[in-house]
């Protein structure tokens, strides 16, 4: 049952004999759903392609954390290896053996109690160089099981210095040199594709493997198809979780944020809101501070994120903040500092458009309340105001780490 089925019994309960448990019970556990999603994530390809650098990536760490999935060109995987995200047990990335081996034939491998293939909800097929018949393969089982797979060209920025190199004259005298020999990769690996298999893979996303985190090519846009390969719980837990922050990721992290405004401001409105002084407003300042820090830290700006930053670029903490002239850094994220803040400011006053928007959920005696109105609209509109800040703040972050392509 969707929740918001499920929160009419709870309403007719509370409404009936005061009773709020079921409501409260509901909310809680539909805030929290999606860490209870479990997502498995299939990746494959032949030695030194960079998987274990892409696990480690995706799972927000670095090859030196102990966690960390082994990198190097030495051949180890003999059974499938999870690697959980260290914010998710429930994102598990698996690393799986080679198909086509002598440990894993062809005719077998799909049938093999090592790999369990049906488990995973997605595969990534990863090359170094060009993709095989045996990838073909697992990406035409994939499709059979109407499974999402995606083909990854990695170690981008080899073939880039490689070029360079051959032809120096060629890179100083055309700008675009860069762009046409990353379309002239993609366009000969989707050549060979269709070649060779009967898959439907309409693209193939180029990566750099030795620093991805600030990947200049296709990484985000890889992103984003991750995303889309999921859905409804799955996508939401697959977003949250990840720590990467391309604005692609940030667009949808803020939608999800978003989603979850109209709850919490119901568990406002039943729960231990409090009068604002000085206005005619009452707001549960506990559950905002909550929701705020959840924000801040999806959203990689929470105060650990920027001494993290700070620290990347040598840069003292508040001479850090203030170059980066941030709204958000400006207010105080103590409970003290948001009544402050609330009273402070016009956020008050919400619009009656806000809460017609919830009134067929929660009902127009809910929606219509000070304390929920409040705390709706102040969520939404610090939502809007740390999304915009997050766009700035990894953007500026984008400029000062990734190095040009020119000096790859």
């Amino acid at each position: 049952m969707s929740d918001t089925l499920a929160i009419g019994p709870a309403l007719a309960a509370l409404e009936k004999n005061g009773n709020s448990k079921p409501l409260e019970s509901l909310l809680r556990s539909s805030l929290d759903k999606w860490k209870d999603t479990q997502l498995k994530i299939g990746v494959t390809g032949r030695s030194g392609v960079g998987k274990s650098s892409l696990i480690n990536t995706l799972r927000g760490i670095t090859g030196e954390c102990p966690e960390a999935a082994e990198t190097g060109v030495i051949e180890t995987t003999r059974e499938a290896k999870a690697f959980s995200h260290p914010d998710n047990k429930n994102l598990v990335f698996w690393d799986l053996p080679g198909i086509g081996t002598s440990n894993f034939p062809r005719e077998t491998y799909f049938k093999d109690e090592r790999v369990q293939f049906d488990r995973y909800d997605m595969f990534l097929i990863l090359s170094a160089d060009r993709f095989f018949q045996d990838d073909y393969l697992l990406a035409a089982e994939a499709q059979k099981s109407d499974k999402p797979f995606f083909f990854i060209r990695t170690k981008v920025d080899c073939a880039i210095n490689s070029m360079r190199t051959a032809k120096p004259l060629l890179f100083k005298t055309d700008e675009n040199a860069t762009e046409k020999l990353l379309g002239q990769v993609r366009d000969e690996i989707m050549k060979e594709m269709r070649a060779n298999s009967s898959i439907t893979a309409d693209s193939v996303f180029l990566v750099n493997c030795l620093d991805i985190e600030w990947n200049s090519f296709d990484f985000g846009k890889l992103i984003s198809r991750l995303i889309d390969g999921f859905r409804d719980l799955q996508r939401e837990a697959f977003v949250l979780t990840l720590n990467v922050r391309q604005a692609e990721v940030l667009d949808q992290k803020v939608a999800f944020l978003r989603g979850r405004i109209w709850k919490v401001s119901l568990r406002s409105a039943i729960g231990a809101a409090v009068p604002v002084p000085g206005l005619s407003i009452a707001v549960d300042a506990a559950a905002i501070h909550h929701e705020t820090s959840i924000y801040m830290d999806q959203l990689g700006i929470s105060k650990e994120h920027i001494e993290k930053a700070s620290r990347r670029f040598s840069m003292d903490v508040n001479e850090f903040k203030a170059s980066m002239n941030l709204k958000s850094f400006a207010i105080s994220w103590t409970l003290q500092g948001i009544i402050k803040y609330i009273a402070e400011s016009a956020i008050s006053k919400t619009t009656a458009q806000t809460v017609l928007k919830i009134v067929p959920l929660v009902g127009s005696a809910i929606a219509s309340g000070i304390s929920y109105r409040s705390t709706y609209a102040f969520l939404d509109n610090t939502l809007t105001m740390m999304a915009s800040d997050a766009k700035m703040f990894h953007r500026e972050l984008l400029k000062k780490a990734i190095p040009p392509v020119s000096s790859l």
